[in-house]
């Protein structure tokens, strides 16, 4: 009995812990989608990006740019272009960023050459032959929503299905890496990459989360 009661105690808090997580990333999606929002009542474009990785552990220390109580683990990012400046934002699980003006690959002048064939263009699976195909459960999962021109329309894809290897050849490999969505996500998490590594991204730590739910 003794045994059983730490054991029922550690259930207990760990799904405490998982609800708490979860709330949060539902504050980062509402983030977002609030976002999403204000740019379309102002009919501004945007692509907005989601990661969600299984098993994914990108946990930053936390220290005096965090959020008390809270360790980054689920990133959103949205770029628009306002006033003439093209504009990325980052969301984290734990609290908004400020909004970085951005310089180089202008990701929403690709979309606007490109919207034909982002829309219409879909990925395959990872395809082993005619009647088969491979998945696996921690693969990667990508959401895009984009609107331009007063449309709206989701991309979804796993990064599995983009990758092949010499025992186990994905058909769809090369034909998935030239599609215009992957083209563009490549560019887009280069930008992101490099400025993650040049420590970019601020924390507005105003809007931390836990403020309300910690």
């Amino acid at each position: 009995m003794k045994t059983v009661i730490p054991l029922i105690i550690l259930l207990i808090l760990s799904s405490c812990a998982t609800k708490k997580n979860a709330t949060k990333n539902n504050e980062a999606d509402f983030t977002l989608w609030r976002i999403t929002k204000e740019l379309e009542n102002k009919n501004l474009n945007y692509i907005s990006l989601k990661k969600s990785c299984a098993g994914e552990n990108h946990l930053k220390k936390q220290n005096s740019d965090n959020c008390a109580e809270c360790l980054s683990n689920y990133d959103t990012y949205i770029f628009w272009k306002e006033n003439k400046k093209l504009l990325i934002q980052k969301n984290d699980n734990c609290s908004e960023f400020y909004p970085i003006e951005l310089t180089d690959f202008d990701p929403l002048e690709y979309l606007y050459k490109n919207q034909t064939k982002l829309i219409e263009e879909n990925i395959g699976q990872y395809k082993i032959d005619d009647d088969s195909y491979s998945i696996i459960s921690h693969s990667c999962n990508i959401s895009y929503y984009i609107r331009n021109e007063n449309k709206t329309f989701l991309k979804e894809f796993e990064l599995y299905d983009l990758e092949t290897s010499e025992d186990r050849v994905n058909l769809n490999y090369e034909s998935n890496n030239r599609l215009a969505i992957i083209v563009l996500h490549k560019k887009i998490i280069e930008i992101i990459n490099d400025l993650e590594t040049e420590k970019k991204f601020e924390r507005n730590r105003k809007t931390c989360y836990n403020t309300v739910y910690n």
